[in-house]
């Protein structure tokens, strides 16, 4: 995390300024906070600065370890499709480290991200659905792709807005 928060603040033009544990409840007014969102952080927000000295999010991201149970990781998946609805213009994002195996709901077999989009929710409705965006893998031999270390950049979308967005 720290190694993360270090390159995002080292390549940031001056405009933008990184946040590092925020709650949702300061980034959403508290009358249209979802109930998922109460009481939790987003692990980084990047806030662009107007000429007032206001913030305004642009991006938030969560950062998680590819160990972690799935539920946690979807949980947080839910977290920012429903921060993105409420927000609108600022885009959500996951980094998923995963070392030394194979992220399979990100990652195909072949080691590489899986394409199109994919509910967040494997059953019941779904707050909104994901893209991986780039999948990047280092291993001693690229053959072994449930043994290498894997870094996923995911985007997060609520089902309400339209799909052509995308990272550039």
């Amino acid at each position: 995390m720290a190694e993360l928060c270090n390159l995002i603040y080292a390549n940031l033009p001056e405009r933008l300024q990184l946040d590092c544990e925020v709650q949702y409840s300061g980034l959403i007014n508290k009358s249209k906070l979802p109930g998922r969102l109460k009481g939790a952080r987003a692990d980084l927000v990047v806030m662009k600065k107007d000429d007032g000295g206001n913030k305004n999010p642009e991006f938030i991201i969560e950062v998680k370890r590819g160990k972690l149970l799935s539920k946690i990781i979807r949980e947080d998946l839910h977290r920012l499709a429903e921060a993105r609805s409420a927000l609108k213009g600022v885009r959500a994002v996951l980094f998923l480290i995963s070392e030394s195996s194979r992220p399979s709901d990100f990652v195909s077999e072949e080691g590489v991200s899986l394409s199109g989009k994919h509910n967040i929710s494997d059953s019941g409705p779904s707050a909104g659905y994901y893209k991986v965006r780039r999948t990047f893998k280092a291993a001693q031999a690229f053959t072994k792709t449930e043994k290498a270390h894997y870094a996923c950049l995911i985007e997060v979308y609520p089902n309400s807005q339209k799909r052509s967005s995308s990272i550039a």
